[in-house]
């Protein structure tokens, strides 16, 4: 299966989400998958400067600017699902898996010109908010009405906790959509 995770921060910027995804890339190419990651394409062109080599492809996308989100939310949702358009037709990806909502979760379905599964792993400021600790991306009203439009869209969530799921459900996805997987720890890395 050829499978393309989409993150906007990853390598060489270091984290739990960039970590985690790295080592997930890893274990699905172990399992027989063919596997792209896609990011920033200065994060991605910072690895290649490093000489960093992975078993996987890194492809750096040209993510849109916050400005122009904030002249048009529709012509921002409209690259962004171009974006996702392109990469999939030009790899001829089979599963799409999102890490972290932002800014990938901004496509328009209707635009999409593909059927294959969006997957999305959410955690931590895309996912949660808390007013008091000044946390969470959905706290600016502009950019949860384009996130949550998208998480009505995608086939899987996956939530790394019990308090994921709620969110999940908080924010209206069915608990059929919602599967919970715990982070793991390999002693064999």
């Amino acid at each position: 299966m050829k499978i393309g995770i989409f993150i906007q921060a990853y390598l060489p910027k270091i984290g739990g989400a960039q970590l985690s995804t790295h080592c997930l890339a890893n274990s699905l190419i172990k399992l027989g998958h063919d596997v792209i990651i896609f990011t920033e394409n200065s994060l991605a062109n910072d690895c290649k400067e490093k000489n960093w080599i992975f078993d996987y492809k890194l492809v750096g996308i040209e993510i849109p600017r916050n400005f122009l989100r904030k002249i048009s939310s529709r012509i921002w949702k409209n690259k962004i699902s171009r974006l996702l358009n392109n990469a999939v037709l030009e790899h001829k990806l089979d599963i799409i898996q999102i890490v972290n909502a932002w800014p990938w979760l901004c496509f328009e379905k209707k635009n999409l010109k593909f059927h294959i599964p969006i997957i999305l792993r959410a955690v931590g400021d895309d996912i949660q908010k808390n007013e008091q600790l000044d946390y969470g991306i959905l706290r600016n009203p502009d950019i949860a009405e384009l996130i949550i439009s998208g998480y009505k869209e995608i086939t899987y969530s996956i939530a790394n906790s019990k308090t994921t799921e709620e969110e999940y459900l908080n924010i209206g996805l069915p608990k059929n959509r919602i599967r919970v997987i715990t982070p793991g720890v390999s002693n064999n890395l």
